[in-house]
């Protein structure tokens, strides 16, 4: 792997530390060169607290996020994912996500994957979101599922953001649903979500149904 050619982008289809994805933006700073795009389709680990400011990331490797602290592409940078994302602790922040979201998503217990698309985050058919933690959707973005995309994690939150499962996705495992505040919509038959809190416009089927609490 090399930091180099005209283009400034750099592909990396083997294991990723730490070290290495922190430096290619830094090393083309340092160079005063603009750090355009990053490829990525080995296996990526992140355990450290990082902020990527600038450019692109073209992911379709796994990502995994461990340790505490928070990671964060910050807005100027556009994250494509077609990969596997999997949070396994800590924060991982997404703050411009490429409006086609393919590929999965797992956030593990006690973690938490923060999306905050400027407009649209869209998971397609065949894209999923699972796992015992939580993702949050805020800032005035909206995750949408599409048909044929899925979610089964246990915590959906909103913080000024909007949750939009479509007809045809699936809703599963019954996830607690928090509006601080925020819009959940919802056109899936029969979706059943264990408990919704929090203050926010709900728009549901006449199917959906809360088998636990409803508190808004």
């Amino acid at each position: 792997m090399s930091f180099f050619q005209a283009s400034d982008s750099l592909r990396a289809s083997a294991s990723l530390s730490k070290v290495a994805w922190q430096s290619p933006c830094a090393f083309f700073r340092a160079s005063r060169r603009a750090c355009s795009s990053f490829l990525q389709s080995g296996s990526w680990a992140v355990s450290a607290p990082e902020s990527w400011k600038g450019g692109s990331v073209t992911h379709s490797g796994t990502l995994t996020k461990t340790g505490p602290g928070l990671t964060r592409f910050n807005s100027d940078t556009l994250f494509s994912n077609s990969g596997s994302v999997q949070v396994e602790s800590g924060t991982l922040r997404i703050d411009r996500l490429e409006p086609i979201a393919a590929g999965g998503f797992g956030v593990g217990s006690g973690a938490l994957l923060i999306l905050t698309p400027a407009l649209t985050a869209t998971m397609p058919s065949g894209a999923s979101v699972s796992g015992l933690g939580t993702l949050e959707a805020r800032d005035g973005g909206a995750v949408v599922w599409e048909a044929g995309a899925t979610s089964s994690i246990a915590t959906l939150r909103t913080v000024t953001g909007t949750l939009n499962f479509q007809a045809g996705s699936t809703v599963q495992n019954e996830p607690t649903v928090v509006l601080n505040p925020g819009t959940l919509r919802n056109a899936v038959p029969g979706a059943r979500y264990g408990e919704v809190q929090g203050s926010g416009l709900m728009t549901l089927d006449a199917n959906t149904v809360v088998t636990r609490t409803l508190n808004i």
